[in-house]
């Protein structure tokens, strides 16, 4: 097959996609990986051919980009803000993948752009969505919302209610996303009648666990395949490995890590963390999109700050992971076996924060008290037992998993 795969967003957008690319590659596959400037040196540095697609972002503008969004509190209206960001570039953007996708067989876009059906089928190629997040998945179990699920409801009547709310999701999303790429998407013959939610693509890959959180048989419609996690980790580098094993002396130590989440106050909050971590308690500091940093000569040595790291490698040696509750990053620690410190910010993070607290791995923190309380719900996971039998056999759970493989088998079986 010749497959063109296309995503936006953040790391956590591009991680699961370069999964699936090198798998493709792995089966003998023609692939060709589609995004921002950004993104280039994760994408080739794990071997996958890299295309340039506008808009033009530096780290920077990233962080402005995720502060932004999380002044904003609607889901919906965050939402359409991440179509903005591409404003006055979806011309360029669809001419370009208009020409790399002509003669392809398949083209693969992340959940963001359903949207890029039309496009694919104009060239004569088929079109699949990865999704990275089931609370997207319009399943018989569950509401758009939380705060629309009412358990009351019984048996067909919940049904049905669940399945009116997701009929009114998409006919609220697709309007307010078309006044923000309608006028591009018409100007080059586009249709502008296209589902985000129920039909996204003829298939839709569900990047999470099958066995953890599918739905029963019949409970989802059957484009939606959950086929396990997409996950893909960076090159191990001997220099730091030796310098975290430096560090932890042999010891399990906390790991905080915001990935790509920032916020107007999150550098002030970090200080604030400082000032009430316990002396001579280590915690291991991922710097990320916040740029996280001890202040000038007052540096502590039981803290150590880093920047990129292969998440495997780095929660093996945690206590306790603190993060944020993007797909991704949940993703890694979950297969770590590691307990975890939710402290959702945006979008999905919350859901994923609720799911990772149901299956006994975590407890949720909120943002706006996380720098001063953070000591004491460390101690308490760190002290809980269950929590780590709990990620333990969660793990064991995912290692049976294979998802870039089973990706591979439905997107061959969908082309033929």
């Amino acid at each position: 097959m010749r497959v063109v795969i296309t995503s936006h967003g953040s790391t956590g957008d591009m991680v699961p996609m370069v999964a699936l690319s090198r798998a493709l590659l792995d089966a003998g596959h023609d692939v060709v990986f589609t995004a921002p400037d950004l993104f280039q040196d994760l994408i080739e540095g794990a071997g996958v051919p890299f295309y340039e697609v506008p808009p033009k972002w530096s780290t920077e503008d990233g962080r402005t980009a995720m502060k932004a969004l999380a002044r904003i509190k609607s889901p919906m209206n965050q939402l359409k803000r991440i179509y903005e960001f591409g404003s006055g570039h979806y011309q360029e953007y669809f001419e370009k993948l208009e020409a790399l996708t002509e003669g392809a067989d398949l083209l693969v876009s992340s959940y963001l752009y359903p949207c890029l059906q039309a496009l694919a089928e104009r060239q004569g190629a088929k079109f699949a969505v990865a999704t990275f997040a089931h609370n997207a998945v319009p399943t018989d179990d569950q509401s758009p919302l939380p705060l629309l699920d009412f358990p009351f409801l019984p048996g067909a009547l919940g049904v049905a209610w669940r399945r009116l709310w997701w009929w009114i999701a998409d006919t609220a999303v697709v309007p307010t996303l078309n006044g923000v790429v309608g006028a591009d998407l018409r100007a080059r013959g586009y249709s502008t009648k296209w589902s985000f939610f129920r039909r996204p693509a003829p298939l839709a890959l569900v990047t999470v666990s099958e066995k953890l959180f599918a739905p029963g048989k019949g409970r989802v419609d059957p484009r939606f395949v959950y086929t396990g996690y997409w996950r893909y980790q960076t090159p191990v580098n001997d220099a730091f490995e030796a310098e975290v094993d430096a560090f932890c002396a042999g010891e399990r130590v906390p790991v905080l890590n915001f990935g790509s989440v920032t916020w107007d106050s999150a550098t002030d909050e970090f200080t604030e963390l400082l000032e009430v971590w316990p002396r001579g308690k280590k915690l291991i500091v991922q710097s990320g999109w916040a740029g996280f940093a001890q202040l000038p000569g007052a540096e502590r040595k039981d803290i150590l700050l880093i920047g990129h790291a292969n998440h495997d490698r780095l929660f093996a040696r945690a206590s306790v992971v603190i993060h944020h509750g993007g797909a991704g990053t949940t993703a890694s620690v979950l297969h770590a076996g590691v307990p975890q410190i939710v402290i959702p910010s945006i979008a999905d993070q919350f859901f994923w924060a609720r799911q990772c607290e149901k299956l006994g791995v975590a407890i949720i923190g909120r943002q706006k008290t996380w720098s001063r309380d953070l000591p004491q719900w460390v101690a308490t996971v760190e002290a809980g037992a269950g929590y780590r039998a709990s990620a333990v056999s969660v793990a064991e759970t995912l290692g049976q998993e294979d998802g870039p493989a089973k990706a591979v088998r439905m997107l061959e079986d969908y082309v033929r």
